[in-house]
């Protein structure tokens, strides 16, 4: 009997909006697109800088971290297949929004879904050793 691979980084089915809402973001862009991409990123972690500086409860190192993480997929955007392009522009979007299904300014542990959407993306693309802690 053959049976599925077994995932470790699974995304998450609390809030619901989760899924929904990382599916809406994948797709497959043209590689002329990822400077775009690296600039909305860099702009999103200008914002949560400045949000990290009046609410303490904004973890500025996790969105560093996830931010790195980020760069190096899109930097190697070129040499995944385009269901793996599709989770990576997925995952980097779904962070680079702020308006995501859990706020990442409301609690300490704000970044929490967005971990998660980028640990199952990077397992799915054979990157699992880039995978953050989960808090």
């Amino acid at each position: 009997m053959i049976f599925g691979k077994r995932r470790k980084y699974k995304l998450p089915k609390f809030p619901e909006s989760v899924e929904k809402n990382f599916k809406s973001y994948c797709e497959i862009a043209d590689p002329e697109a990822v400077p775009r991409l690296l600039q909305e990123l860099e702009d999103c972690l200008s914002l949560l800088q400045q949000m990290a500086e009046k609410n303490p409860r904004v973890d500025f190192d996790v969105a560093k971290r996830l931010a790195e993480v980020s760069r190096a997929l899109l930097r190697d955007y070129q040499s995944f297949g385009l269901r793996e392009r599709g989770l990576i522009i997925g995952a980097v979007r779904y962070f680079a929004v702020l308006d995501d299904s859990v706020p990442d300014d409301g609690f300490a542990t704000g970044f929490i879904d967005d971990i998660q959407v980028m640990n199952h993306v990077l397992e799915e693309i054979g990157r699992e050793e880039m995978a953050l802690p989960v808090k």
